[in-house]
């Protein structure tokens, strides 16, 4: 990452606690992510990821009461999600819409460059038997009906992935004064993503995942557009501008930057969202652009922990202020000691699929050195409740 360049010499408002009775709402992509290392396969770290749930998470932990909008079923995999959720201030009052479906899974590696440096990839399928595993299933838009009048009045309703029933849940809480926020991950259907971006007050995009998205939805500008650029930082507009671009913070200590953007997001929306759409289209430009960097120095700082949200657990709101402030003022992300990490779930070794002799069906396809894995014919089974013991 590079230095950011905005005037470190002058001390920056520091990062407070939400106000009292700060809401979001949420839908999307929600799944079980299980990580682990090459260098320490036989552990696997669990916890509730995706976009959604990593910014819903975070805004939790930041002080709002986050409400998800999910059909996920009462397995072992929904209540590990569940179970951590809780820990941050996210409620699980419409987390169980019919019908209900077993939650994605998402398999992250983490390993290191031949040069040293660490990165990540994710696994669809299991590391161990090569079997699919679950997918994201959307909530129904026969659902909203029923759900929309029961939300609680929320400043900020994001969104990670488009369906009907998305585009409702956003129509319904911007007709009560909520920001409304896209984060796409892929183009998808054109005419879908088109609507997203009408209905949308803030739309934040990677250049590396969707940098035509442009060319595509051809819609006027949202209230504020957000195009980050990985190292090089991200750029930014509102209606009527041109791009501002921002440099990235330096980190001295980047171990995984899976959660980074995630981070980011969730900054931006705490800086300038408590206060509905009123507070965001009322903000101005030093506003905007400080927002802007408090979100980027949060992802700088998620970045030194292993796993999306790594960094959350076993740190006081006191201690990661502490750090964000720093980070602000000082334009690097200095390297912390004794970093924290999700606790360890443990989950039995593969159990692959095996011939009338015991042999290994498919053995060259396996990984042996992941000795303990998740296996999608266990989650298929429902025996995964079986071998995941509850968290401590």
């Amino acid at each position: 990452m590079t230095r950011q360049g905005l005037g470190s010499m002058t001390r920056s408002k520091s990062i407070q606690f939400a106000k009292s009775n700060r809401v979001a709402v949420g839908t999307g992509f929600l799944p079980l992510d299980l990580v682990y290392r090459d260098d320490e396969p036989a552990k696997l770290k669990a916890y509730a990821g995706g976009t959604c749930g990593n910014v819903l998470a975070i805004l939790g932990f930041l002080g709002w009461d986050a409400y998800p909008v999910a059909r996920h079923d009462t397995s072992r995999i929904g209540q590990i999600i569940k179970e951590d959720l809780k820990r941050w201030n996210v409620h699980l009052d419409f987390m169980n819409q019919e019908p209900a479906a077993l939650p994605p899974v998402v398999v992250q590696r983490v390993f290191r460059r031949p040069r040293g440096s660490k990165t990540h990839s994710f696994l669809w399928t299991c590391p161990g038997c090569g079997a699919q595993l679950p997918t994201y299933k959307p909530v129904l838009a026969k659902t909203v009906s029923e759900v929309s009048p029961r939300l609680p009045k929320a400043s900020v309703f994001f969104f990670d992935r488009v369906s009907r029933a998305a585009l409702d849940l956003a129509a319904s809480c911007s007709k009560k004064g909520a920001v409304i926020v896209f984060e796409p991950s892929m183009i998808g259907d054109p005419r879908l993503l088109a609507e997203a971006f009408r209905v949308s007050h803030v739309v934040k995009y990677s250049q590396q995942r969707i940098s035509d998205v442009r060319e595509v939805t051809q819609v006027d500008q949202p209230a504020l557009e957000i195009e980050t650029l990985g190292a090089a930082g991200l750029r930014y507009r509102r209606p009527g501008s041109k791009w501002k671009e921002m440099e990235s913070f330096h980190a001295d200590h980047i171990l995984d930057t899976s959660g980074a953007g995630d981070w980011c997001t969730a900054g931006i929306l705490h800086s300038l969202c408590q206060n509905g759409l009123k507070g965001l289209l009322k903000a101005s430009s030093d506003e905007i652009r400080h927002g802007l960097r408090i979100g980027q120095a949060m992802g700088a700082w998620a970045c030194q922990f292993e796993g999306a949200r790594g960094g959350m657990y076993g740190i006081t709101w006191k201690a990661w202020k502490t750090q964000i402030d720093k980070i602000v003022n000082s334009g690097t992300a200095q390297q912390i000691p004794g970093q924290a990490v999700c606790p360890d779930v443990m989950v039995e070794i593969c159990c692959p699929a095996r011939d009338d002799r015991g042999q290994v069906l498919s053995s060259q396809e396996l990984i042996p050195s992941v000795t303990s894995q998740v296996c999608a014919t266990l989650l298929r089974g429902g025996g995964l409740g079986e071998t995941v013991p509850s968290r401590a």
